[in-house]
């Protein structure tokens, strides 16, 4: 199983260990996410989630087309 994160880069900083040395590290925004598909072995021949993570100012038209669906069953929940 993969294991991941899907997440926005804010910044990058640092902190300092017991000794005093300086760690690089990357700031990250997580969440919330939501399930934009859900892939079936049945259906698409493997199974699978697929998530998304903030609302989009630009879309293209596939994409808008994939969405759509989304939201249409969001609606009947």
């Amino acid at each position: 199983m993969l294991k991941a994160i899907l997440a926005e880069k804010i910044k990058m900083s640092q902190i300092f260990d017991k000794e005093g040395n300086v760690i690089p590290v990357t700031v990250l925004a997580a969440g919330p996410c939501f399930v934009s598909a859900i892939k079936t072995k049945e259906k698409d021949g493997y199974n699978a989630v697929q998530i998304g993570y903030k609302e989009a100012k630009k879309i293209k038209k596939p994409q808008e087309g994939h969405l759509k669906k989304l939201k249409a069953q969001s609606s009947k929940n």
